[in-house]
């Protein structure tokens, strides 16, 4: 497979060029590598089946290990996810930006066989305007998982994402370096107290506390 480069201007009219791009290849069923808040991330249409196992192939990494998930807002996240009253005061606190919810899905809409109705799916609102745009334009949720191969640490340098993933893709959008920083926070907000599952920029205190506020 021969895959596409394109480099990420900061110019608006360059930057929905290649959103444009983006979204071709996710319509088309394609894969893609893109920079986000955190790390590069590797994506698809999160409801589509046949894109999603081409992930887990391409990372080498574990049928049993959901793919978090990208939504462009809180409407798209009332279409797909079942939001409790405390989802959306952590959603209108801190999203858009690394906080990742776990909840239910709702309406049939993303696999069973990929999200378990058991486990739910684990889903933020982007705060890198770039990632947000991809999953306006295509109107659909974006698997956003970590661009690396399994149980190895998270992809910051463009070069090695294209040294990793060039053929494998058909495209990949070079942000540059990114700074190194950890994946997002997810909370479990499933049940009436909410769970954490893994700290990350965002301190788990904050978002309990942000709970606790009448």
């Amino acid at each position: 497979m021969q895959t596409k480069i394109l480099k990420l201007e900061h110019d608006m009219e360059k930057m929905a060029k290649v959103i444009d791009q983006c979204v071709n290849v996710i319509s088309k069923g394609g894969i893609f590598t893109f920079p986000t808040e955190t790390s590069y991330g590797i994506g698809c249409d999160a409801t589509n089946e046949k894109a999603i196992k081409r992930i887990y192939e391409t990372k080498e990494r574990s049928a049993y290990k959901p793919l978090p998930i990208i939504v462009s807002d809180e409407r798209m996240a009332e279409e797909y996810f079942e939001l409790n009253e405390n989802a959306r005061k952590l959603i209108k606190a801190f999203m858009p930006g690394p906080l990742s919810l776990v909840l239910n899905k709702k309406g049939g809409k993303l696999s069973d066989e990929f999200w378990p109705k058991e486990i739910g799916v684990a889903f933020r609102i982007s705060s890198k305007e770039f990632t947000r745009l991809i999953a306006q334009e295509a109107g659909v949720p974006l698997v956003a998982t970590s661009a690396n191969l399994s149980g190895k640490t998270p992809i910051y340098r463009f070069d090695e994402i294209k040294s990793t993933f060039n053929g494998n893709v058909e495209l990949m959008v070079d942000g540059g370096n990114l700074p190194p920083i950890r994946p997002s926070t997810i909370i479990d907000m499933r049940d009436k107290m909410p769970i954490v599952v893994r700290e990350g920029p965002l301190q788990a205190q904050d978002v309990l506390h942000e709970l606790a506020r009448e």
